[in-house]
């Protein structure tokens, strides 16, 4: 399957690599307790996972996974989460600058273009 897609740097690579490892016939096997969703820190046997909020890495993170829905699931479930994506934002940031991101992360899934289009600090790329 090649390994991790360079244009997934951020967000989502290991989601897209286990997709295209089912794809070829291997099963995947994931401890699924140590994902946490909700952004909140999360403790496994001492060492504490946490989900970085920053509006950058939201970028990266609602792009990778529209691209990745979109090649392994189909259009619609692709809309779904873009939709999900920009709910998300009314419903819990409401920052104006989150809100530049998930609409450019969404506009670019959806025109094709990878690589790094954001950096830290800057809103353009």
């Amino acid at each position: 399957v090649g390994g991790m897609r360079e244009e997934f740097f951020i967000g989502h690579e290991e989601v897209a690599l286990g997709l295209a490892l089912r794809r070829e016939g291997y099963t995947i096997y994931a401890l699924g307790w140590l994902w946490n969703p909700s952004g909140a820190t999360a403790n496994w046997r001492g060492v504490t996972f946490a989900t970085p909020r920053a509006s950058w890495r939201r970028y990266y993170s609602v792009r990778n996974l529209i691209v990745i829905t979109r090649e392994f699931g189909g259009v619609w479930p692709a809309f779904y989460v873009s939709m999900r994506s920009l709910a998300g934002w009314l419903l819990t940031e409401r920052s104006t600058e989150t809100l530049s991101y998930t609409v450019r992360a969404v506009w670019d899934a959806w025109a094709g273009r990878m690589g790094v289009r954001v950096r830290v600090g800057r809103r353009d790329g």
